[in-house]
């Protein structure tokens, strides 16, 4: 091949190159151009931007890829086939959904509390309805208001929109926005959306919480927070019961600006995904402590799968530290709090003569795992610590349960008998410290410490294994870290529990949730009959957390069966 040929070839290969490049660049603006012409308008365009508390709004569109990969994974549950939630429907607003709805519903639904400008601590509600046809809708809702009661529509336009009302039983009102049908309980709120020139959309905290969460979702839900703490506050009813609570939290809550959630279908399973935006300038400069070293779950190593709780992270003194600076972003009184509760927690249970920064933080500073237990045995709760320095630590856990075991602080009812001023001897039921008791026992050649509480068969037991260690309320724990250590093949982290509901959520977080949803709900006493069905699907939550300098962000992994 001669120069020339040479040149002439490659001016041929940048050509073609830069041939491909516009090409895809024309693929990617007419797909981001169709994608965003055939997305259901967001709501916060039709909102005031300021005066909103909560807005959500919720795909129904059985086309839509998520709806389809929602209802295929539940499709075995009759309480989630499409029929029977139209069944619901039908009954609920006594109308043929197919019928009288499904002529001119078209793709979203939603909600949205505006503050009462009028009423402080009030709010009013608006129903958003995006439509295929507006003149069908209103011939549904003038057909609804003869079928009750023979009412009518009354018409009003207010600077060149028409707002509808029922003569007679003045029920509610509506108008049209655009594709959507905007219902409200009063005609004030709808006229503020029509005359309000900035919209919700361009409000600076509505734009960060949606800019970091998924667009093609199922559902998608918005909460200013100082707005919604302003409605509470001027709220009498709610502050006659909860004033103090509120009042007391306050100084903290001022940190959170605005909360986001929504869900998207991933894998065959819900994830929801949260974002939670901070008030920089109320933390003041100060950006909330970050990781350089992720945590990847290596002490589930020593756990066994019969797990129906777990939390974990990477280096727990740094997760002290970081609410510590939230509590001190949120007032002098709130940051005094939370280190006078810590502090007498550590006096009540281990003495003054150990401290927090140089006994207890340095043994927390590695991976750490806190796991509850389940199986037809037993139930036990486990800790499970990774040691920076296993010598100097050991000396340092010593001290620290001699000085538990000197404490005695665990309490129980006993019955004593007393004596009266009157000589009068009678029994009463007195909450006395329990003697806690040491020793130890052999298990394949380890040494296992025991921690013996009163008289009865439960108690604590601890092991240091090469750099970990390991206490748990149950010895059976204790004999399947030891097992898992000389073979990990059948640990937490080479079961399905871990592939399924951790893995997914591990790979780029600061600390990480899981629990089994069925046991949680029984364990707190929340499992009312009338959700008990629609809960059945969903087996176990699990949730990993990032922490930014601006915002909280969040993902729930929840597995469907």
């Amino acid at each position: 091949m001669t120069k020339k040929d040479a040149g002439i070839f490659t001016r041929k290969a940048v050509g073609l190159v830069i041939g491909l490049i516009g090409v895809l660049l024309l693929v990617f603006i007419i797909f981001a151009v169709v994608s965003r012409v055939f997305r259901p308008q967001d709501i916060a365009v039709m909102l005031p931007k300021d005066g909103v508390v909560a807005v959500m709004q919720v795909s129904v569109n059985s086309g839509h890829e998520q709806i389809q990969r929602f209802y295929e994974e539940l499709n075995k549950y009759e309480l989630y086939h499409p029929e029977t939630l139209k069944s619901l429907l039908n009954g609920a607003l006594e109308v043929d959904f197919d019928k009288d709805i499904s002529p001119w519903l078209n793709r979203q639904v939603g909600f949205a509390l505006v503050e009462k400008q009028a009423e402080k601590g009030q709010v009013d509600v608006l129903l958003f309805f995006e439509t295929k046809d507006k003149n069908a809708t209103l011939e549904f809702l003038k057909s609804r208001g003869l079928k009750t009661q023979e009412d009518y529509l009354l018409t009003t336009n207010h600077n060149g929109v028409d707002i509808y009302r029922y003569a007679l039983s003045q029920t509610y009102n509506f108008m049209f926005v655009g594709k959507y049908l905007v219902v409200a309980n009063n005609e004030a709120v709808l006229q503020s959306v029509v005359d309000s020139k900035a919209k919700l959309k361009s409000n600076p905290s509505y734009q960060k919480v949606s800019q970091n969460l998924p667009i093609n979702n199922l559902f998608f839900a918005y909460t200013d927070a100082g707005k919604l703490i302003d409605v509470l506050k001027n709220n009498e009813g709610f502050m006659s019961e909860k004033g103090r609570e509120l009042l007391a939290f306050e100084p903290f809550l001022k940190l959170y600006k605005a909360f986001g959630v929504t869900a998207v279908m991933e894998n065959g399973n819900l994830a929801v995904q949260t974002f939670t935006s901070l008030d920089e300038e109320y933390l003041s400069g100060k950006e909330l402590i970050g990781f350089d070293t992720k945590f990847r779950s290596n002490l589930l190593d020593y756990a066994s799968e019969d797990v129906v709780f777990y939390a974990g992270g990477f280096d727990l003194q740094k997760q002290i530290n970081r609410y510590s600076d939230l509590m001190s972003a949120g007032g002098e009184v709130s940051y005094l709090i939370f280190e006078g509760v810590l502090q007498s927690q550590k006096d009540k249970y281990l003495g003054q003569e150990i401290d927090l920064n140089e006994d207890v933080y340095p043994l927390l500073q590695g991976e750490y795992a806190f796991l509850v237990n389940k199986n037809d045995q037993n139930e036990s709760v486990s800790v499970i610590l990774e040691l920076a320095d296993p010598l100097r630590d050991r000396d340092k856990i010593e001290s620290i349960v001699d000085s538990f075991v000197r404490k005695s602080a665990i309490l129980a009812p006993k019955v004593v008998e007393v004596e009266l001023e009157d000589g009068t001897k009678m029994q009463e039921i007195q909450t006395v410290p329990e003697e806690i008791s040491r020793s130890t026992e052999n298990y394949k050649g380890y040494e296992i410490n025991v921690l013996t509480v009163g008289t009865n068969t439960w108690g604590f037991y601890y092991i240091i294994i090469d750099n970990v260690l390991v206490i748990s309320t149950h010895q059976s724990q204790i004999h399947a870290s030891i097992d898992l250590f000389e073979d990990s093949g059948k640990s937490l982290k080479n079961g399905n529990v871990f592939r399924e509901s951790i893995s997914p959520v591990i790979r780029t977080t600061d600390e990480i949730l899981y629990f089994d949803l069925g046991y949680a709900l029984n364990k707190i006493g929340f499992m009312p009959e009338l959700f008990a069905g629609y809960l059945e699907p969903f087996k176990s939550i699990g949730s990993g957390t990032n922490y930014f300098k601006d915002g909280i962000s969040s993902i729930h992994y929840i597995k469907i069966d």
